[in-house]
């Protein structure tokens, strides 16, 4: 009852669904990295149930003060219940910050409908406004489009901005496309555009198709018809007759025509095929009513230029030669097009494709939806050969198939049917000679026999035979070769034969040249792997029975009006593109990825599909269009549809492959899948050959496939699909199939850990074979096995890897400490330091296993008393400090910075005691994550309101320390950290990074990522460069963090990168650790000459020891030296008797007063890869040490430079990648660098 109360509501309410959505976005909008202002405003689309299962499907998008965004779309499934339950699509997040260009429209709608037909080279002219309705306009089609041009204002995200735009459909009178545009409302500039029509060329098979330009037509229902479509008053009894194929044959090769008498449907159209009013009578002889209009457009003048009557009695019951050329049929091939519309309607009316859901009916008979859109069926359309192609507008604007016509071939076709032996039987392509009576379509009939000559190549017939007696009355097999075929031809003539087959040397047939006039038998050939199949079943004994005929129509032009796979095909575009986005947005099939040849092709092969004939498995695509056997040729996809993968291989890894096309190559591959899937479940369900109500594997599939339709996004890829699948299994048969679904995807390459990208590209997919584990079956009692991510913690916390194989299907984890899980990747936490033995005992139906690892993990905390060693010493002399703990000591000066990682710290000469904080630490080593810089795909400075981010998930609680980035110009930037994707979230913190110059350079952050979970580091008016294209998600720092996206979608990578990160370490308690400077010793110089006048400055010495460093001494307090030579010369004064010391390095041989200068360096390039330029900002004083440091305080290299240097070249060839510090020691003072090794 509730599901009869639902589906009235909406035949009778709009939006009742509103609050639901609401609701469920306002709880749930941040597990899709939404914020509430996010889904604060949103427009419903359409509300469409799904009759089998109950549900509502609520097709929504964001919206600005009641503009929709065009782009910004989802899907909310409601249950049967009347609850929302999920979401899929892709709905924009941090929208408040977007910028939005222009509020207003500086091109009125018009304006946008002269942009696009100047973007289109069109030069027709559009008529006057007929109606507005809030932000949605219609005018008149005029000289300019094949139907009235709507618009409407919308917004359009950019990815960096959302632009006011203008939506418009377009139909050129030439009617190839029927374009949807997004076309600016600022400036005019071409956003998007969409093209309705789907074409179905087949380039993937013969170059001797011709390719012609397509199109597609339109025009008024009350155009005037041809005199024999008046309507008729209504009748209730009419009975209908129709001659044509009837489902499940495929063409006229796949079997013959039918008279059927009343075929409709009674529910999906309750007055028939030919009503329009709703009541019980007919308002039409021809082939038009409520569901389609087919009609001939052979003058390719877009209107009906006939439609055959059935008269009042509705007998549309026309002759077919198909070896006439297809106008001389017209009727009977426009009948068959009538019939299959009609026929496709009705099935899929029971399956879903209803009025509410967008189906194409004039009168919806009050079931909801928008009526007025019935199929416009072309046929023998003038437009093009080779083809055929479907355009689906949204709901309330008639869909458009135009079929036409195939060339015919002149001597090629099915001309075999071998009828025994059966491991043979079938049909078999072959080809004429020139000479010789041709084949008719009166077969032949005959066994085979293998004409046999005296030479040593005894199949050639090119010396005397020696087998004439068993060839006589038979049809002779031969081999190309060594003499004419006119030659074989008279042999096998003058044994007695009645026909004979040449076979090739390769696989093709062709025509066989000469002149022969005294030939009175059929010649043929074969190509060369069929014809050894038959002579290798005359060798085995077998006895070959076959029929030889020209096929049907050979030599004429085929009518795809009558490949019901075709017209399917082409339907179930209307059907993919109406389902998805909803019944209003038939333009979400866009992607490289999408799947929409896919499915036409999977609907034309399910609704034609007979088990009775020979190898229903194998489905080769279009065969009769091509002239090809249709159970053995090859058809129009790059194989035929198997499951076998010795016929087809094909998997979701062969998506970027140059010989898979887009659209119909990545649709090929979708339907092999579903193609497997519909096999699977009838060796599991059984066949039913009921398209309506039938209860069979096939039926299931048809049924999960469609309902999938409706539960994807908008723009879906294959992951996408799979998912969709596997839902609306869970709705339709609660979840009964999953593990059979599961094991059909994976078997392609789409298993549980395929990741599909982006659905707008087809090569940045990763394929997968594998099964989620509660779906494998279990041939063997488990194997038990586990590893920890690492074996030593000081958190106390582990986490768990699984490794058992053989199907566990419990797990039984023992950590040593009491505590235990059931999970199969657990993450545990000791509370004490300490060994511990970790157990797991794995099971499955067939026993059991117990692996365990003694003293497996350890927890060690840092010290919080460790031992400590002060230091004292003299002004000039570096003090060492030690603190022994557990751990590595990080030692902080007075102002908090670390400035050392180690138990033994040496001071920097000073004149006054220091003290130092020091916490025993354990810290884990660092790691670089993300592009090592902005040297991929485009990208420029960027500087707006746009909140640019890196979007990542974390593993654990780590430290963002330093990113590598690329400025504008130097000054402030405030960077941020959210605990959500795209700015999104609560602000964690926020840090202001002074930038000091323009160009690359390695910034500090120390942002602090507090535990698990996602979260964006980013800023707006950045002013640093940023890429729009080239990105390469994901990003991994194994154990710490997953780069995962950006605001503006996947080409998009925001300021930040090379990230240098560290996992949140373990620290002690603070202890402290003095420097204690017992004496104060110094003293300057100034020169004149040679001649150096010292003061001292040591403010408690009483005796002074000076050694001026050429042989000289003195005692006094400020002596006065001479040198007797100009250079360098290391002077030492000695204070009290060598209680204090200190060296200084002069030069001598200029004129000036010492004035000591701060020392300081630059490190370039860096991050380095082999060596580094250490660059001074003035000479040496002094011979300097250089010290290279771990982060951690391991010293991995020393090396001295010269006095007098100004740069010094340091090899770095020896370090691993990482972050290390370098200490230069010179004249007194110390100086720190960061150097980023990076190889």
């Amino acid at each position: 009852m509730l599901l009869a109360f639902i589906f009235t509501l909406n035949s009778n309410a709009q939006n009742q669904f509103e609050s639901t959505v609401s609701s469920y976005l306002n709880e749930h909008y941040s597990e899709f990295d939404l914020s509430s202002s996010d889904v604060s405003q949103f427009v419903i689309t359409d509300e469409v149930p799904t009759k089998s299962t109950g549900v509502w499907h609520v097709h929504i998008a964001q919206s600005i003060q009641g503009i929709l965004i065009e782009n910004a779309r989802a899907n909310v499934l409601i249950n049967s219940n009347g609850a929302a339950v999920s979401m899929v699509g892709n709905l924009i997040s941090n929208l408040q910050s977007l910028p939005k260009g222009s509020s207003s429209p500086s091109i009125a709608p018009s304006g946008a409908i002269d942009k696009a037909k100047e973007l289109l080279a069109l030069s027709g002219q559009m008529g006057t406004l007929l109606e507005k309705t809030n932000n949605k306009y219609t005018f008149s089609k005029g000289s300019l489009s094949l139907e009235n041009i709507q618009v409407e204002q919308v917004y359009w995200n950019a990815g960096e901005e959302l632009r006011l735009a203008w939506k418009l459909d377009i139909y050129p009178l030439d009617a190839e496309h029927w374009w949807q545009f997004v076309i600016d409302a600022d400036n005019g500039s071409e956003l998007e555009r969409y093209d309705w029509v789907v074409r179905c060329e087949f380039p993937e098979h013969s170059s001797t198709w011709h390719n012609h330009a397509t199109s597609t037509s339109n025009f008024d229902a009350s155009e005037a018809l041809p005199p024999s479509a008046a309507p008729l008053a209504p009748s209730s009894s009419i009975t209908s007759a129709y001659n044509v194929y009837p489902l499940p044959v495929e063409s006229p090769s796949h079997g013959s025509r039918a008279l059927l008498t009343d075929p409709h449907d009674t529910v999906a159209s309750p007055y028939g095929w030919h009503d329009t009013d709703g009541i019980d009578g007919a308002e039409y002889t021809i082939t038009r009513g409520n569901n389609v209009y087919a009609y001939t457009d052979t003058t390719d003048n877009n209107s009906p230029d006939f439609s055959p009557d059935g008269g009042t009695a509705l007998n549309f019951d026309f002759p077919l030669d198909l070896n006439q050329q297809p106008g001389a049929y017209k009727s009977a091939a426009t009948t068959n097009l009538f019939y299959m519309n009609n026929r496709i309607h009705d099935i899929m009316w029971h399956y879903g494709l209803d009025e509410p859901n967008g189906n194409f009916q004039f009168n919806n008979y009050g079931n909801g939806g928008v009526g007025s859109d019935e199929v416009n069926a072309e046929a023998q359309d003038g437009g093009g050969l080779n083809n055929a192609n479907f355009a689906t507008p949204t709901d309330g604007f008639n869909g458009r198939m135009q079929m036409y016509l195939w060339t015919g071939t002149v001597t090629n076709g099915d001309m075999y049917d071998i009828h025994a032996p059966s491991g043979i039987a079938g049909l078999y392509p072959g080809a004429g000679a020139t000479f010789g009576p041709p084949l008719t379509t009166t077969p032949l009939t005959g066994d085979v026999a293998v004409l046999l000559d005296a030479a040593a190549d005894s199949l050639n017939a090119c010396d005397s035979i020696i087998n004439a007696a068993d060839v006589a009355g038979k049809i002779a097999i031969v081999r190309r070769g060594s003499c004419s075929f006119v030659i074989k031809a008279q042999a096998a003539q003058d044994a007695g034969a009645i026909a004979v087959i040449v076979v090739n040397t390769n696989n093709t047939v062709f025509t066989l040249n000469g002149t022969a006039p005294g030939i009175t038998i059929p010649v043929t050939c074969i190509g060369q792997n069929n014809g050894n199949a038959i002579i290798n079943a005359l060798n085995q004994g077998d006895s070959v029975n076959l029929s030889m005929s020209l096929p049907l129509g050979l030599g004429q032009d085929r009518d795809g009006d009558l490949d019901n796979g075709i017209i399917i095909h082409e339907y179930a575009h209307g059907i993919s593109n109406r389902m998805t986005g909803g019944p209003s947005n038939s333009s979400c099939l866009n992607g490289s990825e999408q799947m929409g040849e896919g499915w036409s092709d999977f609907y034309g092969i399910i609704m034609t599909m007979d088990t009775a004939i020979n190898n229903p498995i194998r489905r080769p695509m279009g065969t009769y269009a091509i002239y090809e056997s249709p159970t053995t040729g090859g058809g129009i996809r790059p194989v035929p549809y198997d499951t076998s993968f010795t016929v087809n291989n094909y998997t979701y890894g062969d998506l970027p492959n140059a010989n898979i096309s887009v659209p119909h190559g990545v649709g090929f591959i979708w339907c092999t899948m579903l193609w497997d899937l519909t096999w699977a479940f009838i060796d599991q369900y059984g066949y039913d050959e009921e398209l309506i109500g039938g209860t069979g594997g096939n039926s299931m599939v048809f049924k999960l496939v469609t309902d999938a339709l409706t539960l994807q996004p908008c723009g879906p890829g294959f992951v996408d699909g799979r998912d969709a699948i596997l839902q609306a299994d869970m709705l339709a048969y609660n979840g009964a199939n999953q593990c059979l679904i599961w094991e059909v995807f994976a078997r392609r390459g789409l298993g549980a850990s395929a990741d599909q990208g982006s659905a707008a590209s087809r090569t940045d997919g990763t394929e997968a074979f594998d099964i989620p584990l509660l779906c494998q079956i279990p041939t063997e009692a488990p194997t038990a096995d586990f590893v920890v991510d690492n074996d030593t913690s000081c958190t106390g916390e582990f986490n768990f890897d699984d490794l058992s194989f053989n199907v566990p299907q419990t797990w039984a984890w023992d950590f040593g400490d009491g505590g235990t899980d059931s999970v199969r990747f657990p993450t545990h936490t000791y509370a004490a330091d300490g060994s511990y033995t970790v157990s797991l005992t794995v099971t499955n139906s067939l026993g059991s296993d117990v692996e365990t690892k003694t003293s497996y993990v350890h927890v060690v905390s840092p010290s919080n008393t460790p031992t400590i060693a002060n230091g004292s010493g003299c002004s000039a002399d570096s003090i060492a400090l030690t603190v022994l703990g557990s751990g590595i000591p990080q030692w902080y000066d007075a102002t908090g910075a670390l400035v050392y990682a180690g138990n033994t710290y040496k001071t920097s000469p000073s004149t006054t005691s220091s003290t130092y904080t020091v916490r025993d630490a354990f810290v884990d080593p660092l790691a670089f994550v993300g592009p090592v810089d902005n040297n991929f795909g485009g990208g420029g400075y960027h500087g707006t309101t746009f909140v640019g981010t890196v979007n990542f998930d974390a593993e654990k609680a780590l430290t963002v320390i330093s990113a590598f980035v690329d400025a504008d110009g130097p000054g402030p930037r405030v960077v941020n950290l959210w605990d959500g994707a795209d700015g999104n979230g609560n602000l964690l913190q926020s840090v202001t990074v002074n930038i000091t110059q323009t160009g690359p350079q390695r910034v500090d952050l120390n942002l602090n990522v507090p535990g698990p979970g996602t979260y964006s580091i980013g800023l707006d008016f950045a002013d640093l460069y940023r890429n729009n294209s080239g990105a390469n998600y994901p990003y991994t720092a194994p154990g710490l963090m997953t780069i995962t996206g950006s605001p503006a979608g996947p080409d998009f990578y925001y300021y930040f990168y090379d990230l240098e990160v560290q996992a949140e370490g373990c620290f002690g308690d603070p202890v402290t650790v003095t420097a204690t400077v017992i004496d104060v010793i110094d003293f300057s110089y100034a020169s004149t000459g040679q001649t150096v006048q010292f003061t001292d400055a040591s403010p408690n010495a009483t005796s002074w020891d000076w050694n001026f460093g050429d042989g000289n001494t003195s005692n006094l307090q400020n002596p006065i030296h001479t040198y007797a030579a100009g250079g360098i010369y290391d002077v030492t004064l000695v204070t009290d008797g060598g209680v204090c010391s200190k060296v200084e390095t002069i030069t001598i041989g200029t004129i000036g007063v010492n004035e000591p200068i701060e020392l300081n360096a630059s490190v370039y390039p860096n991050p380095a890869a082999e060596a580094v330029t250490l660059a001074f900002n003035v000479p040496l004083v002094q011979k300097g040490a250089i010290l290279v440091y771990t982060v951690d305080g391991r010293l991995v290299l020393e090396t001295e430079v010269s006095a007098g240097e100004n740069e010094f070249l340091l090899d770095v060839r020896s370090l691993a990648n990482g972050v290390y510090w370098i200490n230069l020691e010179s004249d007194g003072q110390t100086i720190r660098e960061k150097m980023v090794i990076q190889k």
